[in-house]
């Protein structure tokens, strides 16, 4: 996190002395509700400062206490938001809209949508290149596609056909490629960024959900909810060097700054492997989560051990908290109806 926890009985009693908005030098959380077409922001700086005062409970502090003092914005988007992702300068997210066809834009500093513009038919995922120059869109079935927007205008560049309903993206840390994880067939479409061209396959186990890179971008990590496993890939040789039984449904994945630990949302739990031995090396429980746990986000924010958020589209309006540290939740924060996506607008901004 941004604030170490050293730092955190400072950091609530700053906010206890007036702060009513969310700072624009805070590190948020855009969290995707699919049922109540909103997306909820979270101020994570504010749930460091719920976590001590809890842990102090000094009678005072009642506002902080308050599991809503964390939530500093609900923003209207289209209909169905499925997923929510950052720009590269952390300035602007981007929220896919499956029912809508669209990408709704907002301006992070405000929190207020600057722009709606069109995804292709039913967007399911969406992320921008670190390099700042595309905005990826997966088109589920039966488009089964990846819709390419530049960002000067956010005109159409590229649709390229992938796999039999494409859900997640993952995008290379040096923007040179991105996994499209396929439900419907069971792998990996590779995309070479710079010919915007699909040039390859990887076979992963059955209903291929969630991807994500390490942050060195050596490997990437797929959760496959029916096989209740990871797949783990070799990025240079594009092969698979390691599959981990995880749970029940494993769906999200996040990794800790360093990329020595990958966090996996099973149902009902976390599953915590450590990227060396690719062995389940811890367990969260008590994470409410249903049968269907959808996304898990680390704030990787000055190489912190951060905060995990977990959301779920079979539990009301929920999204619970975990501090890495302590592999503890530490909050569980009131957001709109089947929250689903979640994206982080880090700060200050990884450089």
């Amino acid at each position: 996190m941004a604030i170490v926890s050293r730092t955190l009985f400072s950091l609530a009693s700053v906010v206890l002395l007036g702060v009513s908005t969310a700072a624009a030098s805070h590190t948020k959380v855009y969290v995707a509700n699919q049922g109540s077409n909103t997306v909820t922001v979270i101020d994570d700086q504010r749930v460091s400062a719920m976590a001590a005062a809890r842990a102090g409970s000094p009678s005072d502090e009642a506002r902080v206490l308050d599991s809503d003092f964390a939530i500093v914005a609900t923003i209207p988007v289209g209909a169905n938001p499925q997923a929510v992702a950052t720009s590269a300068d952390g300035t602007l997210a981007y929220v896919a809209n499956l029912g809508s066809n669209t990408l709704t834009i907002i301006d992070t500093e405000l929190d207020v949508v600057v722009a709606t513009v069109y995804a292709g038919p039913t967007p399911r995922d969406v992320e921008a290149t670190p390099d700042g120059r595309y905005v990826l869109v997966t088109n589920q079935s039966p488009a089964n596609l990846v819709t390419v927007l530049e960002t000067s205008s956010y005109s159409i560049v590229a649709q390229i056909p992938v796999g039999t309903n494409p859900c997640a993206i993952s995008i290379a840390p040096d923007s040179s490629v991105a996994y499209i994880t396929n439900r419907g067939s069971n792998n990996i479409s590779i995309i070479d960024l710079r010919t915007l061209t699909m040039t390859g396959t990887v076979t992963v186990g059955t209903f291929a959900c969630d991807v994500m890179f390490t942050p060195d971008g050596r490997l990437a990590v797929v959760t496959n909810r029916v096989s209740g496993t990871i797949t783990v890939i070799d990025t240079l040789s594009t092969q698979v060097v390691a599959t981990v039984a995880t749970g029940p449904s494993p769906q999200g994945v996040a990794f800790n700054p360093d990329g020595s630990r990958a966090y996996i949302t099973n149902a009902g739990n976390i599953a915590v492997i450590d990227m060396s031995s690719f062995i389940v090396v811890d367990s969260i429980s008590n994470i409410p989560s249903g049968p269907c746990p959808v996304a898990a986000t680390m704030d990787m924010n000055q190489g912190h051990d951060g905060h995990i958020y977990v959301a779920s589209n079979t539990q009301p309006g929920v999204v619970n908290v975990v501090d890495a540290g302590t592999n503890s939740v530490i909050a569980v924060l009131p957001v709109g109806v089947r929250p689903l996506g979640i994206g982080v607008r880090m700060w200050p901004r990884l450089k």
